[in-house]
């Protein structure tokens, strides 16, 4: 198999916060082993709110 796995596990809701465990995977053809996943998250500088994650894709 080639390319990204992504799933998510261990959603908690504590009041207004909200913890998202997020399990990457990435499978490269012609290697024995899985590469170091690769994302961008960006976050609001005030708050720490996440605002958006970008997957790049398996190279």
């Amino acid at each position: 198999m080639n390319g990204d796995e992504f799933w998510f596990y261990g959603i908690t809701v504590r009041g207004d916060d909200v913890i998202l465990n997020i399990q990457v995977q990435r499978k490269l053809a012609g290697r024995s082993h899985d590469a170091v996943p690769i994302y961008e998250a960006s976050y609001d500088p005030m708050t720490w709110d996440l605002k958006k994650i970008e997957w790049k894709p398996a190279t």
